[in-house]
């Protein structure tokens, strides 16, 4: 019988250690998650700050290109086709921006496959 009680106080031991070493995982899984969450929205917050950026510098350089352009003695077509250009380009940064769009969304994939294994591991 004193065998018995010692094999089972052993085996309650046991599970008790997993227990806690389970709940130690899901505890840092979720500060884990919590930290991703949180550099992924930054990351956003900073990729949304550079386009802005850009949009901003690319608008007064069409700006300051057009004030100049009436200095420069062009005639009509050249103003215009240097005008089309800036606007050109103006336009191709503003396609690039949908690429960071693209990039925030495969980081949310990421955190939501960090959820899901979060949810499979409780």
């Amino acid at each position: 019988l004193v065998v018995l009680s010692s094999i089972c106080d052993g085996r309650i031991l046991t599970l008790q250690s997993s227990q806690a070493v389970a709940k130690q995982h899901g505890s840092v899984l979720n500060r884990a998650i919590a930290m991703t969450e949180l550099k992924i929205k930054q990351l956003g917050d900073a990729l949304n700050q550079y386009d802005d950026n850009i949009r901003t510098v690319m608008l007064q350089m069409i700006r300051e290109m057009e004030e100049k352009l009436f200095a420069l003695g062009l005639d009509e077509d050249q103003e215009e086709a240097l005008v089309q250009l800036a606007y050109d380009t103006t336009e191709r940064l503003e396609t690039l921006k949908g690429d960071t769009h693209k990039l925030e969304k495969e980081l949310g994939a990421i955190l939501e496959g960090l959820y899901e294994l979060l949810a499979k591991d409780a």
